[in-house]
């Protein structure tokens, strides 16, 4: 359970830099919404885990993307 938390608590950190959450006035029901289709989901540790590095992966294209462009 901990680690799904956790796990919600990294998607969200990601969508908010990517800026996701908008419009603002609906940012908190669409993270709500998110926490419960993470709870609803009969996610083993492998899958979190696996999870957790789609993310990290992710940010780093991106981030690599965004410094190759300067």
């Amino acid at each position: 359970r901990i680690e799904i938390e956790k796990l919600a608590d990294h998607w969200e950190q990601r969508l908010e830099a990517a800026r996701f959450f908008f419009p603002p006035d609906k940012a908190a029901s669409m993270r709500l919404t998110l926490r419960n289709l993470w709870a609803r989901l009969p996610l083993t540790r492998a899958d979190v885990q696996i999870f957790h590095g789609v993310i990290r992966q992710m940010a780093w294209a991106a981030q690599n993307r965004d410094s190759r462009r300067d």
